[in-house]
C-alpha cells in the first residue's frame, strides 16, 4: 500500500531511461538562458535526497517530449528498515525550450502531465537563468526538511487511524461528510460501503478501522481521470482530518 497517490499522463511524451536522458543535450536560446540537461537536475535531487540516509530510491520515471527539450521525472523513496506501506513521491519537470521553469513537488497526492499540469501539496521552481542549480539547490534542501517532517506527520496519522476501530454508524456518517465536501459522488455510496465491508486487498489494518474505510473511498475513486481525482482525494483528507482532529487519543 503506498500512502502518495500518483497521477501521471503522458499525452504524448516518450518513456526513456536514466541512459537515455543522459545523452540529451541542452542548447542555449537566448543570451540570458540557462538550459540544465535533465539528468544534472535528476542527479541533483536524487544527491539532496540521498543526505537523508533513511530513504533509498525505489522506482524512477522519466518522459520526454518536444524532442528532449522537457522532461516530467517521478522519483519514488522508500524507508530502507521500515514502513513497506508509506513511499514518498517526488515530481519534476524541466524545460530547455523556455516553456517552464525547473520545476519539483511532492505530498500525499501529487500529478504530473506532459500538458502542463502540475500538482502537488509541497513545491519550488528555479528559472533557468545564471545560478539556475545554485537557486536550485539552495531551495531543495529546506524542501526536503519539510517533505521529511511532513511525512513523519503523516505516519502518526495514518497509525492512528489504523488504530481508530469505527463502528457501521460512524462509518456512514464519514461516507455521507465526504459527498458532502464533494469527496465522493451519492452513486459510490454503497460502492464504499461494500468496499469497507468486503475489502478488495488487505489495507494493514483492522478491517473496521478509519484507515479502511479511508482507502475504501480511494479505492471507489480509482476509476475517475485524475483532473477529478486529485481535488476529490484532497477533500477527503480534510473530511477524516476534521473528523479525527478532536479526542482521537481517547478512542485508540
Amino acid at each position: 500500500m503506498i500512502n502518495t497517490k500518483i497521477i501521471y499522463s503522458s499525452v504524448g511524451a516518450e518513456q526513456v531511461s536514466y541512459e537515455e536522458l543522459k545523452r540529451i543535450p541542452a542548447t542555449k536560446k537566448s543570451e540570458t538562458h540557462q538550459p540544465i540537461q535533465h539528468h544534472i537536475v535528476v542527479d541533483a535531487i536524487i544527491k539532496s535526497l540521498q543526505l537523508h540516509g533513511k530513504y533509498e530510491i525505489f522506482n524512477e520515471t522519466y518522459g520526454i517530449s518536444h524532442k528532449g527539450e522537457r522532461c516530467f521525472c517521478i522519483i519514488i523513496l522508500r524507508d530502507k528498515n521500515s514502513r513497506p506501506d508509506y513511499d514518498i513521491t517526488y515530481i519534476c519537470r524541466n524545460s530547455n525550450d523556455m516553456a517552464f521553469s525547473l520545476r519539483i513537488g511532492t505530498g500525499s497526492i501529487v500529478g504530473i502531465c506532459s500538458n502542463m499540469d502540475f500538482v502537488c501539496e509541497i513545491e519550488v521552481f528555479a528559472k533557468h537563468t545564471k545560478n539556475i542549480m545554485d537557486n536550485f539547490q539552495d531551495r531543495i534542501i529546506p524542501l526536503n526538511k519539510q517533505v521529511f517532517n511532513y511525512v513523519n506527520l503523516l505516519h502518526k496519522k495514518y497509525d492512528l487511524y489504523k488504530d481508530t476501530i469505527i463502528d457501521e454508524k460512524e462509518a456512514h456518517h464519514l461516507i455521507i461528510e465526504s459527498v458532502k465536501a464533494k469527496a465522493l459522488t451519492k452513486t459510490k455510496i454503497l460502492e464504499v460501503e461494500k468496499e469497507w465491508n468486503n475489502p478488495s486487498y488487505s489495507y494493514m489494518g483492522h478491517p473496521n478501522s478509519a484507515w479502511s474505510l479511508f482507502n475504501a473511498n480511494t479505492h471507489v475513486n480509482k476509476g475517475l481521470n485524475y483532473a477529478d481525482l486529485i481535488p476529490r482525494t484532497k477533500r477527503l483528507h480534510k473530511v477524516f482530518d476534521n473528523y479525527f482532529e478532536v479526542g482521537m487519543e481517547d478512542r485508540i
